[in-house]
């Protein structure tokens, strides 16, 4: 199973949560992509109580170079304009989504789109709708 986590405005829950999961459920592949990390930088920076300095966000991202990490590119951008249009979603979602197309994986843990969702080969997982049954999803 490959993992491609989506991080938003709950970073002390999801940076300790992120970590628990993949231990507890054997998660092999950790999958992130560029959009996913300016987004948790700036809610780090900007939206979270209290806001984060520049070193406390350095040292939380540092745990991410383990990661497999998804580079956006021009031709990133075209596709996720494709699928923004065929999906109806925001272009960021789509870039995103775009990245986890790329990167093989079959499930998208999202907080921000609709748990259950499929788009294309890729279903979306809300990992804090109910964390017990996090493992128990299949692709």
């Amino acid at each position: 199973m490959c993992l491609f986590m989506l991080m938003t405005v709950r970073p002390v829950l999801n940076m300790s949560a992120q970590g628990l999961w993949c231990k507890a459920y054997g998660i092999p592949a950790k999958v992130c992509c560029t959009q996913v990390l300016f987004e948790l930088c700036i809610n780090l920076r900007r939206k979270a109580k209290p806001p984060l300095d520049i070193d406390e966000t350095r040292r939380l991202l540092q745990d991410y170079l383990t990661w497999e990490i998804v580079v956006s590119t021009p031709e990133s951008v075209i596709q996720a304009l494709d699928i923004e249009a065929r999906y109806k979603l925001s272009f960021w979602d789509a870039l995103i989504l775009h990245a986890a197309e790329r990167s093989g994986a079959e499930i998208l843990y999202s907080e921000d789109l609709s748990d259950g969702q499929v788009y294309g080969a890729i279903r979306v997982v809300n990992p804090l709708k109910d964390p017990a049954t996090l493992g128990s999803h299949t692709p």
